[in-house]
């Protein structure tokens, strides 16, 4: 044995070894660590994103959808007899609609002098609003969505759904849905967050909102108003209607990570962070284990500690070739190991956040198919939607119909009131479209001025009907190009397919429909022909 130690082959191989292990073992301890903890730093940053992207939606569909039921509830107190508005019997719908929609604390219908004459507590309780911006919009038509004040009656901080009511075409009552910070609270709450970290809002005052305690004492009236002031880089960034995701200290001096928005309407920053001590955990637990390796490099042997650095050197490089391949654009390559060790949920998040980010390429490439001037589906996904609807009603035995659409001497508004004119009767033409079809059908440019719809399940009369009525709102309405009033009217041509026409594919119904575009055209424009199929 001493005679090996005189060997300077040995000695160099042996002194070799030693120096290879441990810089070998320093290296991989620093690689580790620095992609454990660039990786998990990405992630926590990109799920914190994703929660407040998750809270965000979840306050505006709520809002979209309270929006609609207020503005369908206006329409539906419109066409009731004007003297029935401050009725008994509209007090008592007030009072179903509020007890089946926990979003509402009260309905209240203003006339012109801002005064309230219904509401849940019936058309007696009257009493005047007329300072209220929901009310001033609305008696110019218009509907609002206002941040949190205090209420007259409960004193509780609200805000206001706003939208005019229309008597012989002018706005004459306001209808305002009364909701409660309770109810935006609840919904930033309700989200999944675990035990990871919270959500919460801030005023324009920079003030914890959804603190319960500040709602207390906000009804009471008392306290300090600057005791539920925050500060923190977040609060400042969201204060200036700022957007975006980072690591910061919050307003406890606990480092986190956070992302931030402010939502306009309601007056209020949304912000959602999580601890980063919490986070990065496993970066802890990970150095805890290099430190038991080195123990054992020492304890065990040169052989063994190289053979088990070995082993630590192989997922970290599955990782690092993992991060090229994203660079490259490349998400299809999925790391796939097991070491029995916190790499192993490493490369899960890894994994995932792999997964999300070839998630948000699909969807770029969706919207690639979108129409550039007028943002609806254009020629290619409009085909391939129409060919899945065709085949879906083919097997579930329903109708479907086909609509071509051209705008009349189109080509002459072009020539006369230039190419930028007419992009701007583009794009307002497909917009009409997309209102009138809403949810009942898929509209689409098939080329130049010429637009498509496909229905499904619809019956022949109804298409009609709604042909008609896009034909008359085109007929009817003014487009304006910065300023240049232009009129402009639609030929329609409708393929309609029965379910028992099995023998009619696709690409008869598209030639179909155009022929009988053509046939519109033909009869003098401004008009709606149905291509008549025979039945089998």
């Amino acid at each position: 044995m001493a005679g090996l130690f005189k060997s300077k082959i040995f000695l160099r191989h042996f002194l070799g070894s030693v120096t290879l292990i441990c810089f070998t073992f320093v290296i991989i301890s620093f690689v580790l660590l620095t992609v454990t903890r660039i990786s998990l730093e990405k992630q926590q940053l990109y799920t914190a994103e994703n929660y407040r992207i998750q809270a965000s939606k979840a306050i505006t569909d709520w809002l979209t959808s309270t929006d609609l039921h207020l503005k369908s509830q206006a329409a539906y107190i419109a066409l009731l007899e004007e003297e029935k508005i401050g009725s008994d019997e509209v007090a008592e719908i007030i009072k179903n609609e509020i007890a089946v929609n926990d979003n509402l604390l009260d309905i209240l219908i203003l006339n012109q002098e801002g005064e309230v004459v219904n509401s849940v507590d019936g058309p007696k309780n009257k009493y005047t609003l007329p300072d209220r911006l929901y009310f001033i919009n609305g008696m110019k038509g218009e509907a609002t969505i206002t941040g949190f004040y205090k209420g007259a009656k409960t004193g509780i901080p609200i805000m206001a759904i706003g939208h005019p009511i229309f008597i012989d075409g002018k706005p004459k009552y306001v209808i305002a849905g009364i909701i409660g910070l309770e109810r935006i609270k609840e919904l930033v709450e309700n989200q999944n967050f675990g035990y990871w970290g919270q959500a919460y809002l801030v005023d324009p005052q920079g003030r914890f909102i959804t603190d319960s305690r500040f709602i207390e004492e906000y009804v009471k009236g008392i306290g300090d108003k600057e005791k539920y002031i925050v500060y923190s880089k977040a609060v400042q960034e969201v204060l200036t209607k700022k957007e975006g995701t980072g690591i910061y200290n919050d307003f406890l001096g606990q480092r986190v990570f956070g992302s931030y928005q402010w939502f306009e309407q309601l007056q209020v920053g949304l912000i959602v962070e999580f601890g980063a001590e919490r986070a990065m955990a496993p970066v802890s637990e990970l150095l805890r284990v290099i430190g038991l390796l080195s123990i054992a490099v020492a304890v065990i042997g040169i052989c063994m500690a190289f053979i088990f650095s070995k082993q630590l050197v192989r997922p970290i490089n599955h990782l690092v070739d993992a991060t090229e391949d994203i660079i490259r654009q490349n998400y299809n390559k999925k790391i796939e190991f097991a070491t029995g060790t916190e790499l192993d949920m490493l490369a899960d998040r890894f994994n995932s956040m792999q997964s999300a980010i070839r998630c948000r390429e699909d969807r770029l490439k969706e919207l690639s198919m979108k129409d550039g001037l007028t943002g609806i589906y254009n020629h290619a996904l409009l085909i391939e939607l129409f060919e899945k609807e065709f085949e879906n009603c083919n097997e579930t035995g329903k109708n479907i119909s086909f609509i071509m659409l051209d705008i009349d001497y189109f080509k002459k508004i072009n020539d006369t009131y230039g190419h930028v004119a007419g992009d701007i009767v583009l794009k307002e033409f497909a917009s009409m479209l997309k209102e009138c079809m809403r949810d009942i059908g898929i509209v689409g440019r098939y080329g130049g001025e010429e637009f498509s719809i496909v229905m499904p399940e619809a019956d022949s009369k109804d298409v009609i009907e709604v042909c008609e009525t896009i034909r008359q709102k085109i007929e009817g309405n003014i487009f304006n190009a910065a300023g240049t009033i232009i009129n402009a009217t639609t030929s329609i041509g409708i393929c309609h397919k029965e379910a028992q026409q099995k023998s009619i594919n696709s690409e008869d119904m598209i030639k179909m429909a155009d022929n009988a575009l053509y046939m519109a055209k033909g009869n003098g424009r401004n008009r709606v022909e149905v291509y008549r199929v025979n039945s089998e």
